[in-house]
């Protein structure tokens, strides 16, 4: 038998995939993305916290490139690293291949040594047409397990796109419950000082009503036991009249009052439900990031039982005796 190398660019039966890593996802659709949901947080929060949130969305979104760049050169110098291996492994492979050929050449020699020129003839004959049928079974089956292991690796990337997608939604989703925490911070706080400067005014107000009430029972008083003084009646009504306004703004105080500590504390029950319903939708997000997490894995383990299932083979047809 001829003694034949294998060709370099061969790696476990099959040809060694130098195809670059995929790229990452655009970062001007992820900046798009991100630009809209400042949007919609400020037209929530309203016209005067509305231009923060979209300056901070607008930084993040000059963030995106960045990290997009980082992860991408990432994955360049990961399969970089996967090369230099793969490329020692061969050197590896061939070496030992040599080795299987050269047992493989003995042993046919040892075995046609006592044969006679037709015997010989016959029996290389039948070998030639085992090997023969055994290779092209070989070849079948590698071209069908390279198809497979093709579409495992489509599918792989798909789920990896989808996850990066579905992390970069659940980052928004985390931003935008923060962004709605400190509003709903905020509005507690001012709601806090409005009931304070209520307490104090409705404080001043009683002392004043309080005073009043004194000088009222105090004329009251001298109503009742009159020290022979002259009652001026058009005074009297006058002040009858400015006493009656005074109680009619007081109850119109008060009313205004309680509608404003009404307004403030559905705008704070608007704003609880508005978080409770981002916290849900996030965590039905992370929920589906951990479903494609155990899918990729899944996909892993398939590459590795595919892979060693072509070690395999690539055994049997050194066994052989035949060059895969």
């Amino acid at each position: 038998m001829g003694h034949t190398n294998e060709p370099p660019a061969m790696t476990n039966g099959h040809a060694h995939d130098t195809r670059p890593a995929p790229p990452p996802p655009p970062p001007p659709a992820a900046a798009a993305a991100a630009a809209a949901t400042a949007t919609a947080a400020a037209a929530a929060s309203g016209p005067a916290q509305g231009a923060p949130v979209a300056s901070k969305a607008a930084k993040a979104a000059r963030r995106q490139p960045t990290v997009a760049s980082n992860e991408a050169s990432k994955l360049v110098a990961q399969k970089i690293a996967q090369l230099e291996h793969d490329q020692a492994g061969e050197k590896d492979q061939e070496i030992e291949i040599e080795k299987e050929v050269r047992k493989a050449n003995r042993e046919l020699h040892s075995q046609t040594a006592k044969m006679d020129a037709t015997q010989k003839v016959d029996h290389l004959s039948r070998r030639c047409t085992e090997l023969l049928h055994e290779m092209k079974r070989h070849e079948r089956e590698n071209l069908k397990n390279k198809k497979r292991a093709e579409q495992l690796q489509k599918e792989r990337d798909q789920s990896r796109t989808e996850l990066n997608k579905t992390i970069t939604l659940k980052e928004k989703l985390e931003k935008l419950c923060r962004e709605l925490q400190k509003e709903n911070n905020k509005l507690k706080a001012e709601n806090r000082n409005l009931k304070a400067t209520d307490e104090a005014n409705l404080n001043t107000w009683d002392e004043k009503y309080a005073t009043l009430l004194q000088k009222l029972d105090d004329l009251q008083e001298e109503k009742d036991h009159p020290k022979k003084q002259v009652v001026d009646v058009r005074l009297e009504e006058l002040f009858r009249q400015r006493f009656k306004s005074m109680i009619d703004q007081y109850e119109l105080r008060e009313l205004h009052f309680h509608s404003l500590m009404r307004t403030k504390e559905l705008e704070v029950q608007y704003n609880l439900a508005r978080f409770e319903r981002e916290r849900k939708r996030a965590e039905a997000e992370v929920a589906l990031s951990q479903r494609l997490n155990e899918q990729v894995q899944e996909l892993s383990r398939s590459e590795a039982r595919m892979q060693a299932e072509m070690k395999l083979i690539l055994e049997k047809i050194e066994q052989a005796g035949l060059p895969p």
